[in-house]
């Protein structure tokens, strides 16, 4: 047993019957039943029509019976009116149309034979027309047809502006040949492009007509006295009511405009010419600048343009061509304006392009997008949880900013392995790219980089990458770069957030993805101790075990640098670190990079107080390091990393026993001895129970407590290789200081050579 639910008449087509003298439309019955037992709705949809006959009438008769028509059925609207009148006077010519009938591809030649009647003719004409391109086999004939393709790029020009309606037709006759890259190139033969963009024209003018009139009669409702304006207020309601219906024809004939225009682009490219040999591109991008002007917001219309403008930035002509209207600035407050997100995605990817011009780059990071773009990117989040159907809550702190739950954010990441892949969460991927590549392009220029430190985009784009079950290499490139920002680094490290995070990078093992960790490693040093947490270096154990199984160049050179600077007791929580951390030194085959890093965390694991070695690896490392030395002399920031792994060495006896063994071990470090004009720091011996922190600090006490603060070595050169010189000269000195203090029988050995090294030149000059 079926009940109705809904019905629903739809008009079709309308014609004459000549022999029955009568007007005939066609309509289809939609009736929406629903299954009383299952509840199931069903939709149905039946062809019918109504023979209207009129007997004998004259000419004069035609308005007449043109309002009983319409009056008497409710299928005849007003608009109809003109295509009424039309079809009575051939009813009385008892002349045959080619528009009655079913659509044919046989009768062509008679729909063109019809672009010499009246206008609403024509319109039936072209509705026809149009119909017929919906078959696929008919494409051919219609766009190899030169008699049609004339008739209708001449009554675009001639009728275009007209009717909405007519020229709606005709372009998306246009539009569905223009597909096909054969059907373009005979388009383009008859220069199409010139009279869609001359229709454009047209249709600018009519909006702003309209705008203008609906401008005015709202003023004049607001400017009314009480007794006039309840009546202007009526007609100011009818009149925009109007507006809204021409908008909505406006605007579906513009999408059909504009993309003809642009797959017509394409087919100029593949044929080697320039769309500009077609028409006016300069004129196009203005037309195209307005439509991005226009309220309310059309989303395809809007697409398609900016479609269109992300095309043309790829060249610099294009570019410059777009800076030269107010097309960025309206794109950006279009931005601001679509909450609803309708648009950002073919936004982005035209603002990706015209980025790669430093001027529109700089005026795009000044606008103050960003802002407005973390909305967006918080939308996209929830969109993207509710496709994955998990919940995620959001806390703000004291501080202001918004952080996930930890604990919420760890079982999501442990999901994805089971998640299937589905074509929703593939768009939601796909807008991160668009997301991604445009910020990414931004962070690249150094006040775009510097934007980034206001906003929420670096939590965002964490939160994207533990939250996608595959998060895009685009992403991945942005976190690298936006993990170079101290300020935003420091409260990510705080929060904990790293953890999922890796623990992601740990599930996708890309070399990557563990390279973002190498970034964020920069910032530890700069961590104050009060505020080192178990939370804060929480990811560091994972990142090392990774680190100690997967023994790969590939993956070892990052994941060093990910874990070289963490505090001690993260690093060596696993017993394994110290013995692999040198053996990577003492390899041959590993690459010179890889070494410094493995150098950079043996400097780190000495600063514990008990080292265990083994008897070889003591015996070969001052070798090697002191080798390192040599070879790297002309490379100063190197210099100073071996240098201060030199310095925590020569703390612990069995490697400094060594160092002495080594012959060459003095005259390596005088070569770095008092290569600096400036004066040398003050600092006081080391005592033996000493322990030299990666930091080198220093102890005072004060009224009975021990305070400790870090020994900062500093320079006042205004160039890197002075500054260098001086830092390296300090850590040289330190050296000798640290064995003079020792090994006392040393002391006058240092000294010596101490006394030599500062009067060179003297001694040189005394000698000669």
């Amino acid at each position: 047993m079926q009940a109705a639910v809904s019905k629903k008449v739809r008009p079709g087509a309308i014609e004459i019957d000549l022999l029955k003298k009568a007007i005939v439309i066609h309509y289809e019955a939609i009736i929406v039943n629903r299954d009383e037992a299952t509840g199931a709705l069903r939709k149905t949809v039946r062809p019918n029509k109504k023979t209207f006959p009129v007997g004998v009438f004259s000419r004069e008769n035609i308005p007449e019976i043109v309002d009983e028509l319409i009056l008497g059925c409710s299928l005849f609207t007003e608009s109809n009116r003109d295509l009424l009148k039309c079809l009575l006077g051939a009813l009385l010519e008892n002349r045959e149309l080619a528009i009655c009938g079913e659509p044919s591809i046989n009768k062509i030649n008679q729909y063109i034979e019809c672009f010499y009647d009246e206008l609403p003719i024509k319109i039936e004409a072209t509705s026809r027309i149009f119909k017929l391109c919906e078959k696929a086999e008919n494409l051919n004939v219609l766009a190899f047809n030169d008699v049609l393709l004339a008739a209708l790029t001449r009554s675009l020009r001639e009728d275009g502006a007209k009717s909405m309606l007519f020229a709606t037709n005709i372009c998306f006759i246009f539009f569905s040949l223009s597909h096909h890259c054969t059907y373009g190139r005979q388009l383009l033969r008859q220069n199409i492009p010139d009279a869609l963009i001359k229709l454009i024209e047209q249709e600018e003018k009519r909006h702003k007509v309209w705008y203008t009139k609906i401008a005015k009669i709202k003023k004049d409702v607001q400017a009314a006295k009480d007794m006039e304006k309840e009546s202007k207020k009526k007609y100011y309601l009818e009149e925009y009511e109007r507006y809204k219906r021409m908008l909505e024809i406006q605007d579906k004939l513009l999408f059909a405009a504009i993309h003809t225009v642009i797959n017509l682009s394409e087919a100029a490219s593949e044929m080697q010419h320039e769309l500009i040999l077609f028409c006016e591109v300069e004129k196009l991008v203005s037309y195209i600048g307005t439509i991005i002007k226009r309220r309310p917001i059309n989303q395809p219309l809007v697409a398609l343009a900016v479609t269109f403008l992300r095309r043309l930035a790829i060249t610099p002509e294009g570019a410059k061509l777009t800076m030269s209207t107010d097309i960025l600035t309206n794109t950006i407050k279009l931005l601001g304006e679509d909450t609803a997100g309708s648009s950002v995605d073919s936004i982005l990817r035209f603002l990706y392009n015209l980025c790669f011009d430093d001027t529109a780059r700089h005026i795009i990071v000044r606008s103050g997008i960003l802002l407005t773009l973390q909305s967006h990117f918080a939308k996209l989040l929830q969109d993207l949880l509710t496709v994955l159907g998990e919940k995620l809550l959001i806390t703000s702190t004291s501080g202001g900013a918004s952080w996930p739950e930890v604990s919420q954010l760890l079982p999501i990441v442990s999901r994805h392995d089971c998640r299937a892949e589905t074509v929703e969460l593939d768009r939601m991927t796909n807008m991160v790219v668009a997301y991604a590549r445009f910020l990414y392009i931004l962070s690249t220029d150094d006040m775009g980089l510097e934007s980034f430190e206001r906003t929420d985009i670096l939590l965002y784009s964490i939160l994207a990458a533990c939250l996608l079950p595959k998060p895009p290499i685009e992403l991945i490139a942005l976190l690298v770069n936006l993990f170079i920002l101290e300020r935003a680094t420091l409260p990510i490290i705080a929060s904990g957030i790293l953890v999922p995070l890796s623990r992601q990078a740990v599930r996708l093992d890309s070399p990557d993805f563990y390279l973002v960790f190498s970034n964020i490693a920069t910032h530890y040093p700069m961590i104050p101790k009060r505020q080192i947490t178990d939370k804060s270096f929480a990811h560091i154990p994972e990142l090392m075990d990774v680190m100690l199984k997967r023994d790969s160049d590939k993956y070892t050179t990052v994941l060093l640098g990910a874990v070289a600077s963490a505090p001690l007791r993260f690093i060596a929580k696993n017993p394994g670190v110290l013995k692999f951390t040198v053996s990577l030194i003492l390899r041959n085959s590993s690459p010179e990079l890889l070494k410094l890093e493995a150098i950079a965390m043996l400097s780190s694991l000495l600063n514990s107080g008990k080292v265990l070695l083994n008897p070889d690896h003591v015996k070969k490392l001052p070798e090697t390091l002191l080798a390192f030395l040599i070879k790297l002399e002309d490379e100063p920031d190197y210099i100073g990393t071996i240098l201060l792994c030199i310095l925590k060495a020569c703390v612990h006896e069995n490697f400094r026993s060594v160092f002495l063994a080594t012959k060459d071990f003095f005259p390596c470090i005088l070569k770095f001895l008092y290569e600096s004009d400036e004066a040398m720091p003050t600092v006081p011996p080391p005592r033996a129970s000493s322990r030299v922190r990666s930091r080198s600090t220093t102890t005072t006490r004060s009224s009975g407590h021990r305070k400790e603060g870090a020994f900062v070595i500093k320079s006042a050169s205004d160039s890197f290789q002075s500054r260098s010189a001086y830092i390296c000269s300090v850590l040289a000195s330190m050296i000798l200081d640290v064995v003079a203090a020792e090994e006392p029988g040393q002391s006058d050995n240092i000294a010596n050579l101490r006394f030599r090294k500062y009067n060179t030149e003297l001694l040189a000059a005394l000698k000669s």
